[in-house]
């Protein structure tokens, strides 16, 4: 699966791949305001 998604995305013109990018810094953004001081601390098993 991940491998058609990737052919996929290899495809997509530079337009789609910018919108993509530019969605992802507003959600990284918005994420930031919502969520002061977050930080990923992951566990260890």
């Amino acid at each position: 699966l991940s491998k058609v998604i990737a052919a996929k995305w290899r495809h997509e013109s530079q337009e789609v791949k910018d919108e993509y990018h530019r969605r992802a810094e507003e959600e990284k953004r918005q994420h930031a305001i919502d969520h002061p001081g977050y930080q990923y601390q992951p566990r260890k098993p």
